[in-house]
C-alpha cells in the first residue's frame, strides 16, 4: 500500500494555484470516506475551497424554504409490514401473572402473532393492558361469568400479535360447548382467518361440539383467504381408535382440512 506524505497531503490546501490531486491517493481518499468534491473558487484572499452541495442539497434548501411559508403538519410513521408472519399456540393457564413470560417469549421465539388458551382473565384485567402498552395488539374473549364474585375466572382465550401485524375481529356464532374467537390477521400481501379454540376438558366431549363446530365451519369456509384453526380441542389425536378423534378429523376433511400438528402438544405426551 502507497502512503502519501505529509507534504503531498498539505498540497490539497493551496494557497495559490491549486496543484493537481494524484490519483492513487484521490481513490485512497474515497476509499476512507474523506474525499468531499470540492469548488475552487479565487477570493481576494487567494484560492478557497468550497465543498460541493450537490442536487439533494438544492432540494432541501427549497424545502426548507417550503417549510417556512407554508404550515407545520405532523406525520405518524407506520411499522413496515413483515414479509414472513411466524405463529404460535400455547396454553398459558392464567396470563394474570404471565404477561413479562409471554412478550419474552414472542421476542424469544420472534413470533409475530400467538395464540393464548386458558387465559383466565377478564374484561377489565390489568395483564391485557400490559400486553397492549407495550406496543402489542390483543383480541380476547374472556369467559362470561356466572357469578360476579372474585374467584378465578378459569377457561378464556386471546390472540397477541406483533406491531407489524394487523388484527381485526370477526364476528361468528357463539358456542355453548366450546370458547374461541375468530380473526383476520393481515400483513403486507398476507391475509388469512384465525379461530383459536379451547374446549374444557372438565366437559364430556357431546355430539353438540360437533355440531357447533360445524356450523363455524361453515361460516370460516366462505372467506376466500387460508382459515387456520388452532388451540385446545381436548380430543386424543394420538389415538386412532378414539371414536371422537375420527369424527373430528372427518368433520375437517369434509371442509378440506388437515391436521398439521402430529407430535405430543402436552407435557405429559399426547396429541
Amino acid at each position: 500500500m502507497t502512503h502519501s506524505t505529509v507534504a503531498e497531503i498539505r498540497a490539497l490546501c493551496p494557497r495559490h494555484a491549486p496543484p493537481q490531486c494524484p490519483q492513487w491517493l484521490k481513490n485512497r481518499l474515497r476509499s476512507l470516506g474523506l474525499w468531499a468534491p470540492c469548488r475552487l473558487l479565487r477570493q481576494s484572499s487567494g484560492w478557497q475551497l468550497v465543498r460541493r452541495r450537490g442536487c439533494r442539497a438544492g432540494r432541501r434548501v427549497q424545502l426548507h424554504r417550503a417549510s417556512a411559508t407554508s404550515p407545520q403538519v405532523s406525520v405518524s410513521i407506520l411499522p413496515t409490514s413483515c414479509s414472513k408472519v411466524t405463529f404460535g399456540c400455547l396454553n398459558v393457564r392464567s396470563l394474570l401473572n404471565k404477561s413479562d413470560d409471554v412478550i419474552e417469549i414472542i421476542r424469544d421465539r420472534r413470533l409475530d402473532v400467538l395464540c393464548l388458551t386458558e387465559t383466565w382473565h377478564d374484561a377489565d384485567s390489568v395483564c391485557v393492558c400490559r400486553l397492549r402498552n407495550a406496543g402489542f395488539n390483543v383480541v380476547d374473549r374472556p369467559r362470561p361469568r356466572v357469578v360476579d364474585d372474585m374467584s378465578t375466572n378459569h377457561g378464556g382465550v386471546a390472540i397477541v400479535s406483533t406491531e407489524c401485524v394487523t388484527l381485526s375481529p370477526v364476528a361468528v356464532a357463539s358456542s355453548s360447548t366450546f370458547e374461541h374467537t375468530c380473526t383476520r390477521i393481515s400483513s403486507g400481501r398476507f391475509s388469512c382467518i384465525t379461530v383459536v379454540l379451547y374446549r374444557p376438558v372438565s366437559a364430556v366431549v357431546q355430539q353438540r361440539f360437533f355440531e357447533d363446530l360445524a356450523a363455524l365451519l361453515e361460516q370460516v369456509a366462505t372467506y376466500q383467504v387460508p382459515v387456520f384453526i388452532t388451540g385446545d380441542f381436548n380430543i386424543r389425536l394420538d389415538r386412532p381408535d378414539d371414536v371422537h378423534a375420527v369424527q373430528l378429523r372427518q368433520l375437517l376433511g369434509c371442509y378440506g382440512m388437515i391436521v398439521h400438528q402430529t407430535e405430543p402438544t402436552h407435557q405429559l405426551g399426547g396429541t
